[in-house]
């Protein structure tokens, strides 16, 4: 049975898929997005949001991308 939150991240999930294959707004603000939504729908908490962010792996892409981006 579907309950609101299924039907929440369905929704979450299907824009988030509409605007990657789109490229309507760039991926990494579609990524941001989608976790401020999940924040904001009460979802997942604001500290299960954030704590990918203490992975060194994280940091690094994040990194990179902004490097990249300056670069472009």
């Amino acid at each position: 049975m579907l309950t609101p939150e299924i039907v929440n991240v369905l929704t979450i999930l299907a824009v988030a898929i509409l605007l990657f294959v789109t490229e309507w707004i760039r991926v990494d603000v579609v990524a941001l997005m989608v976790l401020v939504s999940l924040v904001l729908s009460g979802l997942i908490s604001a500290t299960e949001a954030l704590s990918g962010f203490a992975n060194l792996a994280v940091v690094t892409v994040w990194a990179v991308l902004i490097l990249s981006a300056g670069l472009a």
